[in-house]
């Protein structure tokens, strides 16, 4: 018996070891909250290489569905679930009248310029996607190019079982999938976030014109991991030689995000360059 027990524990630990396996071999449910003429894709949450999918969508009069893309029709809410290559998919859609304040947004860039307000002032949307770990947690409002502060922002999230949002600064709460919309006059935030126990989120300051050895904040080898860089606040970050975040002479803000390539922890750092 005991033997089966201590089994059965090393499979759960051997299934939370990787994001990627517990996304791909576990069926997907999740709440989303679009606005009313909003179109979202839903590519984000579903397991690449999978086949077509047949929706089943428990309210057509509320939200419409086309290929992977759900629209809203009008205020309410809709389940969408599908099977694709043995991933089932659970998508609780809530359809809110005043959500977002524009219309026919595409996800496929990080910033569209489409729709305006009420007082006719255009709008600009923009799109992170995080990784962060259980308890981690990480400044927002770094990510916001408009230069206001969090209390200038409404915060409206799909799950507050998932993150906690506390003046701006986000904290892991337990392992899923979460969508953030930070909402002001001219400016829209989306932001897609991952709660994973394979994953670490850490806020790094570097000096301008600096070199920062990554080793410092990697728990493996860092030829072990791939790097990836996303600019926000007109920040000059780089990564020199696969060891170093360089800096660079403009002060600003990058998400430098490290995917380690042999299953071990993935990191997301906001780097601040600072005077």
């Amino acid at each position: 018996m005991f033997k089966k027990i201590i089994a059965m524990a090393m499979t759960v630990i051997m299934a939370l070891a990787s994001c990627a396996i517990v996304m791909a071999d576990a069926n997907v449910s999740m709440n989303i909250t679009i606005g009313v003429g909003e179109t979202k894709s839903l590519d984000n949450y579903l397991k690449s290489g999978g086949g077509a999918i047949s929706w089943s969508n428990s309210a057509p009069g509320t939200v419409k569905v086309n290929g992977t893309s759900i629209t809203g029709v009008k205020a309410g809410s809709s389940v969408v679930s599908g099977t694709t290559n043995g991933v089932s998919y659970e998508f609780k859609v809530k359809v809110l009248k005043n959500f977002s304040g524009y219309q026919d947004i595409s996800t496929a860039t990080g910033v569209v310029n489409n729709g305006k307000n009420s007082r006719g002032q255009t709008i600009s949307h923009h799109e992170r996607y995080l990784m962060i770990g259980v308890k981690d947690t990480i400044p927002l409002t770094n990510m916001l190019d408009s230069g206001k502060k969090y209390y200038n922002y409404r915060w409206i999230f799909s799950d507050k079982n998932i993150v906690s949002i506390k003046q701006g600064k986000i904290t892991g709460l337990k392992t899923g999938i979460v969508h953030i919309t930070a909402t002001e006059n001219t400016n829209i935030y989306d932001f897609y976030v991952t709660v994973t126990d394979n994953c670490v989120a850490k806020e790094i300051k570097v000096k301008r014109n600096s070199l920062t050895n990554l080793a410092n904040y990697l728990g493996d080898d860092v030829a072990n991991y791939v790097f990836t860089v996303e600019g926000l606040k007109d920040s000059s970050v780089g990564v020199r030689d696969g060891k170093y975040i360089e800096a660079g002479q403009s002060r600003g803000i990058s998400l430098l995000k490290a995917e380690s390539t042999t299953g071990g922890i993935n990191y997301t750092f906001v780097v601040t360059i600072i005077a």
